[in-house]
Parts: structure tokens; sequence; C-alpha cells
């Protein structure tokens, strides 16, 4: 499911324009306080804007007349929020999801709950836990889990990273490969993880000063001048290819992963040396 934001006036934002493009990973990176959160809310349905069109497939949307359906649109956009607590605290996992399940119409199974939670890598005993027992990142994983059980075409994530240890952001990482490969999901991060979002990301919108300064696909951005003046911080592989650049004159295709950095560099000494050892 594609989704296009063109010319909307929401908060400090003055006709902001942005395409969400169908079955790929979007990040939307910035400063804190740039804005990140609001365009989520807009994209999810769950802010008006001032003005502008949202389209989604193509359909126009004018979001400011009442006979818009948001349940419906609301049924293909999920949206996971950071503070979880908003959400929910003192109900059981399960009592907590198949809550959710109702309000979009689906009648509770057990077996969907769990499987909902095994995708996100919590097992079944995790159904008669209170919400508020759990750590911070467990409680993540069940927003995650409870509005993967509705299914929904587009999914909106939050800071996903703000409570994962790196073994926690690998299985993340995996996860939403997954969505996006079998499953075909459009998927929305907003984030200032770097890290993590040049692993996961196909493209890249950078805001900053209530617009987007620059926006393209991941390698692009990330090597981009315009980041100097921001406070996003450039991933280490990044800058590390920059230096080996810098030091080798040797200009080698940007990598998300250091073992294909190191094959990559491995290639080109062996092909220097004419396979000498």
């Amino acid at each position: 499911m594609e989704i296009v934001l063109s010319d909307i006036s929401v908060g400090n934002f003055k006709k902001l324009n942005m395409c969400i493009f169908d079955a790929k990973v979007t990040a939307i990176i910035g400063d804190n306080a740039s804005g990140k959160s609001i365009i989520g809310e807009v994209l999810s349905t769950l802010r008006k804007p001032d003005s502008g069109k949202f389209i989604i497939d193509k359909n126009v949307l004018d979001l400011k007349r009442q006979d818009v359906d948001y349940n419906r649109l609301r049924f293909d956009i999920g949206y996971v929020i950071q503070n979880t607590d908003i959400t929910f605290f003192e109900r059981t996992v399960e009592e907590h999801m198949a809550y959710q399940l109702s309000v979009y119409n689906y009648k509770k199974s057990k077996k969907r709950i769990i499987d909902s939670l095994k995708m996100v890598g919590l097992d079944s005993s995790f159904i008669n836990r209170k919400i508020k027992t759990l750590s911070d990142s467990e409680r993540f994983k069940v927003a995650l889990a409870t509005t993967l059980s509705i299914n929904p075409k587009v999914l909106v994530l939050d800071d996903p990273t703000c409570f994962l240890d790196e073994s926690k952001k690998d299985n993340l990482y995996k996860l939403i490969k997954m969505m996006k490969l079998k499953y075909n999901k459009t998927i929305v991060i907003l984030s200032n993880d770097t890290e993590f979002i040049l692993r996961v990301a196909d493209y890249i919108y950078v805001i900053n000063n209530d617009k987007i300064l620059i926006h393209g696909n991941k390698y692009d951005v990330l090597t981009s001048s315009k980041l100097k003046n921001t406070n996003i911080s450039i991933p280490d592989i990044i800058k590390f290819q920059k230096l080996f650049e810098h030091k080798t004159k040797i200009k080698l295709e940007y990598r998300d992963n250091v073992n294909d950095l190191i094959k990559d560099i491995y290639y080109y000494v062996e092909k220097k040396s004419g396979g000498k050892k």
C-alpha cells in the first residue's frame, strides 16, 4: 500500500510532500522535536492536517471531511507508539490484545494472540502476564504484537529500538525484513537510530527545521554533506568507508553490513595483488 502526503500543512509543517512506497521500509529521521511523531500521527490518520491531500493507493482523501471512514483506514494502517504506557497498563497481555481485536471487529482468538506474540519473540507464557510487570522492551513487543494481530497493510513504528539491546535489535531487523519480503508490508520507521536505519531502510527522509532537508535511498542520504549541520549521527560503517576512501583513494560500493564490506576490501586486495599471498 502506497501513501502520499501532498502539500500537507500540520503543526509547524507547511506544504509537506512525502511518499511512502508500497512494500518498502521508509525511515523518517530528524533532531528531537523535529516533528517525526507528528508525521507518524498524520500517516496513521490519528491527526488531521490543516490542509493538503492524503493519497492512499492513488485514492485522494480529504481528511477534513466528516464522511471519511477513519476506522477503515486504521484497519490498514497500524501505529506503534514509543510510550506504550498510555495505551495499556492494568490488563493482562491476553486481555489487552483481545480487547484490541474486538475494537477492530475480530473475534477473540487465543491462537491469533499467541501467534502474534511469537512473531515478535515472546512465548505463550506472556498471555497471563500483567502489562505493568513487563520491561520497557517487552511492552513495546506486546504493542507491536497487538498491531500485527490486526494484520495492517502499513506499519508505522515510532522509535522502535529505544528500549532494545543489540541482540533484540537484530531480532527486530529480522522481523521487519520478513514482514516486507514475505508479507509485502509497507513499513515506516520514525527514529534517529541511524545504525539500525542503515540496516533496515530502503528510503530515508531527513526532517530539519520543519521541512524535508533531504530524501533518497539510504546510502545517498547517509553519505550526504547536508547532514553536517544536523545532530544526526553517521553510522560507523559509513564513517569507515569514507575514511578508507580518503586514505586509499579507492571507492567501494557502500554497504550496510560489515561482513560484505570486508569481502569487498578483500576482493580488491586480492585483485590488486594478482592473487598472490
